[in-house]
């Protein structure tokens, strides 16, 4: 397993990483991009999605069939919880239940541009509108 460099000032870690060092590492000082994002904007950050390029003539299909494999794993949350075998099932049906979103609505959605026009502004990014459509 790789572990962060523990000589850094900072590092970013997600997902499972992030969980099993926080876990693992209580003497570490840790902020949560979510709830830091949340506290500043007010609106949730969006660590993932899936995105289509427009030009695919098969996007709505594909859309649809992600949302419907999302929505049959949704359905089993209970058993998926109960296969996790590294860590603690109450933590696993919080973190699934209350911390993530399966959605993305329109909060979301402004919470995504207004990440990008923050990133725009610092330079991050070059200077140009989300053209997001949902299908």
């Amino acid at each position: 397993k790789h572990w962060p460099d523990a000589d850094a000032t900072a590092q970013l870690l997600i997902g499972d990483q992030g969980i099993r060092f926080r876990r693992d590492h209580p003497e570490f000082r840790f902020w949560d991009l979510g709830e830091e994002w949340k506290r500043i904007v007010d609106f949730p950050f969006v660590y993932a999605l899936w995105l289509i390029r427009p030009e695919f003539g098969a996007a709505k299909t594909i859309a649809d069939r992600l949302r419907a494999l999302r929505d049959e794993n949704l359905a089993k949350i209970d058993n998926l919880i109960a296969d996790e075998k590294e860590f603690d099932p109450v933590f696993c049906r919080r973190y699934y239940t209350e911390h993530l979103r399966f959605t993305f609505g329109d909060e979301e959605k402004e919470g995504l541009q207004q990440f990008q026009r923050l990133c725009a502004k610092h330079g991050l990014l070059a200077h140009r509108k989300l053209n997001l459509e949902l299908v």
